[in-house]
């Protein structure tokens, strides 16, 4: 069974691999199957892909009530994602939209 915990942005490889402890991690091809049925998205980078994502069509494709993103660079555009997401936190910023305490 594949653990499927973070998923990230990955070019087209095997999608099983073992990692160092011995656990099978899930690597996606492509966005779309990064995100499919995630309650969370966490954006770890600033590669130029990311600052053309469809923050309406991300969400649509998520599974959970309470969708939420981090962007941990502080590089994606605030008002989208909050009229995306029912979550937000920015890295250096904090909560910008119901944080842990809502």
């Amino acid at each position: 069974m594949k653990e499927q915990g973070f998923s990230q942005w990955l070019n087209k490889t095997d999608n099983n691999k073992e990692n160092v402890t011995g656990k099978i991690e899930f690597l996606a091809s492509d966005l779309d199957e990064a995100i499919k049925d995630t309650c969370a998205v966490c954006l770890t980078t600033e590669w130029d892909e990311f600052l053309s994502i469809d923050f309406d069509k991300l969400r649509a494709k998520m599974k959970a009530e309470r969708a939420t993103i981090y962007d941990m660079r502080c590089f994606l555009q605030q008002e989208k994602m909050v009229s995306s997401f029912d979550r937000v936190f920015q890295l250096g910023i904090g909560w910008l939209k119901n944080g842990p305490e809502n």
